[in-house]
């Protein structure tokens, strides 16, 4: 049976911890463990040999590190070939996800259009775009 359809686990049964831990890890290995592709260097015309996902991640092993002379939060990352994803949010979509942290406006308005042209699929130019964005996110600040 396909994983999106297995139940999540009931948090009133006395061993929730360890099925939760189990359903999670089976998400995660059909999921979550990325290999490189072709898709990876789709831009790259041979300039460069690199994935263009950034893989493998750098490893942190601590819980995550602040550098705040050159603004870095690096977030935990134990597995090089996984996103950072958040268990409870794997486990309720039973499929993949990634957390990423955005720190500034312009990375906000940078996803933002990203995601509103991957969904649209649209032949908008992109400053039109860009100009939906911000009007969308002044929105949200104001």
């Amino acid at each position: 049976m396909h994983l999106s359809f297995q139940p999540i686990p009931d948090s009133r049964l006395s061993n929730f911890d360890e099925n939760f831990h189990t359903n999670l890890l089976s998400i995660a290995k059909r999921i979550f463990f990325y290999c490189c592709n072709k898709t990876c260097k789709k831009y790259n015309r041979d300039l460069q040999k690199n994935c263009r996902f950034d893989f493998p991640k750098e490893l942190v092993n601590s819980l995550g590190m602040i550098f705040p002379e050159q603004g870095i939060i690096a977030v935990q990352c134990i597995n090089a070939f996984i996103n950072n994803h958040n268990q409870y949010i794997t486990a309720a979509c039973r499929g993949n996800n990634n957390i990423k942290f955005i720190s500034t406006r312009k990375l906000a308005l940078a996803y933002i259009h990203y995601i509103t042209d991957y969904i649209t699929k649209s032949d908008i130019s992109t400053h039109s775009s860009f100009l939906m964005c911000a009007a969308t996110l002044e929105t949200f600040l104001t």
